[in-house]
């Protein structure tokens, strides 16, 4: 789809944001389960290296969810802004995880500039008009730019076909590269993981695949990130993982 202003939930009805997938209706006691399950040991597994790529002290949660990212960030001492546009989601942000998010969009915010040391993109960046964001990410913020997404390999195509989860605007990580180049975070790298523990767990949107046992579902995920190691090494990590982390740098 073709990036347009109309990705602002600020904007448009809400009838249109789920009609056009930037918002997603959502199962909320199957995520509450799943956060109990595999998916919530790879889930907290991903927040840490998130965490450990943090610059400075002043952060911005965009799109921050169910608070779950937000609520570790504050246990590891850093002053975090969590900001969700989405009324029921920040409900369950409360109610969840204790975490006060504020109802904004990306695309105008009330912040100063340069206000924020790291800014944080988790999963929703396929949500957005990613060049206008952007331009506000770009006013807001002195140092870097994390974006945490799925990796659009051929798996996930497939994956996301078979249960017939579409986005508004899902994009290659080169997309995401050359537009922060373009607001001034031309200093990039980038990390791939999840090639196995992430698809058996099943996330949000669909069931685990291994059994519901503390111990494995414990191996799994620490097969996964010797899995992770590995692939690191090679050619082919872009191509079986399913999730990256971009670190930009002005």
């Amino acid at each position: 789809m073709q990036d347009t202003p109309t990705a602002d939930p600020t904007k448009i009805t809400e009838e249109e944001l789920y009609r056009l997938n930037i918002y997603h209706a959502a199962d909320d006691g199957h995520s509450e389960k799943q956060l109990h399950s595999l998916y919530g040991l790879v889930n907290e597994d991903q927040d840490r290296e998130i965490i450990s790529a943090v610059y400075g002290k002043k952060v911005l949660d965009i799109g921050a969810g169910y608070g779950t990212l937000s609520r570790r960030l504050k246990d590891a001492g850093f002053e975090v802004t969590a900001i969700e546009p989405n009324l029921h989601t920040r409900e369950l942000a409360k109610k969840w995880n204790d975490v006060d998010e504020l109802p904004h969009g990306i695309y105008q915010t009330p912040f100063e500039d340069n206000y924020f040391d790291t800014v944080i993109l988790r999963e929703c960046v396929e949500h957005l008009d990613f060049p206008q964001a952007t331009q506000e990410i770009n006013r807001i913020c002195n140092t870097r730019v994390l974006v945490f997404q799925t990796n659009l390999n051929p798996f996930i195509t497939l994956a996301r076909k078979r249960i017939g989860h579409e986005e508004f605007n899902p994009q290659k990580l080169t997309y995401y590269q050359i537009n922060l180049e373009k607001a001034g975070f031309s200093k990039q790298k980038v990390k791939f993981r999840d090639p196995l523990a992430f698809p058996l767990s099943g996330g949000y949107h669909t069931s685990q695949l291994v059994p519901h046992t503390q111990a494995i579902e414990r191996f799994f995920l620490s097969f996964d990130k010797t899995l992770t190691r590995v692939l690191r090494f090679t050619l082919l990590s872009s191509l079986i993982c399913w999730r990256y982390l971009l670190v930009a740098d002005k």
